[in-house]
């Protein structure tokens, strides 16, 4: 990425900001002025991050952006972690809204948790799920329930990120063999580029494991975690009011339990990865 700002981008002389720069396209070649609502901002980190080429290269050749304007960027670390931007964009000649809030794409995870523990026989074959509840200060809650997720590094490796997340924020460890993809989709297409792929796996435990896990705390202090961890029944998942926790109980089902036409291989990947075969009565 090093030599991309000179090769694809120039200093516009002919503007009246000295900060503005020009951006060709590679699909359409159509050339793109970009500038910053304040000299705070450095257009050549936005320009050579990942999140604003990934986003910029997806644009359909339909769509035309004449102009960005750079309004903040929050940094983690020496690495970026938001851009917010409006960007000058119509379609057949006609105007289109182009706020943009430019965060990358993220990761979450279903994690199934089954009890093997002959000694508990009223608990043993029986399958849970994991929460983690934590403060969210942008929907104003002190204790969200959500499944672990997280946001996709530099390195772009999912699975990666996954097993990172899950750690951080349960302290438990997976094994990124064992994931099994479960679906995908957009958060806020109004607003955000986000794409959050989902995956579910499964890890045994004994009743030790179980207590040692619920109600203990995790996070990563250094990013200002505050997690608890709970196990909870899979069906609790539904009634959480966040869309990635409620899409993962409904996408696991469907996939798993109602694969009437034997269409979808996700239920024998599931098992064999996961070393198990799950029943209704084994959810509790």
């Amino acid at each position: 990425m090093g030599n991309f700002f000179t090769k694809y981008c120039t200093t516009l002389e002919t503007v009246s900001k000295p900060d503005s720069y020009i951006y060709r396209r590679h699909l359409t070649g159509d050339e793109i002025e970009i500038s910053a609502e304040n000299s705070n901002i450095n257009i050549k980190d936005v320009i050579n991050s990942n999140k604003f080429q990934d986003w910029i290269n997806s644009q359909p050749e339909d769509i035309y952006i004449s102009h960005i304007l750079i309004q903040s960027v929050d940094y983690f670390g020496p690495n970026i972690g938001f851009i917010k931007l409006k960007a000058t964009a119509t379609k057949n000649n006609e105007f289109i809204p182009g706020i943009v809030m430019l965060r990358g794409h993220s990761v979450a995870v279903l994690l199934l948790l089954q009890i093997n523990d002959k000694s508990e026989p009223e608990m043993n074959g029986k399958v849970f799920t994991v929460i983690v509840t934590q403060p969210r200060i942008p929907i104003s809650k002190s204790n969200s329930e959500e499944i672990p997720a997280g946001m996709m590094d530099n390195e772009k490796n999912l699975k990666g990120v996954a097993f990172k997340e899950v750690h951080e924020e349960t302290g438990i460890n997976i094994n990124t063999n064992n994931l099994v993809y479960l679906t995908c989709g957009h958060t806020g297409t109004g607003l955000l580029d986000e794409l959050i792929t989902i995956y579910t796996t499964l890890v045994h435990i004994d009743m030790k494991k179980y207590n040692e896990i619920n109600n203990s705390i995790a996070g990563n202090e250094s990013e200002g975690e505050q997690t608890i961890v709970q196990i909870v029944k899979l069906d609790h998942l539904k009634n959480i009011c966040d869309l990635k926790t409620a899409i993962s109980v409904h996408a696991f089902k469907d996939r798993y339990f109602l694969d009437y036409l034997n269409i979808d291989t996700f239920k024998d990947e599931f098992n064999k990865k996961n070393n198990c075969n799950i029943t209704i009565e084994n959810l509790y």
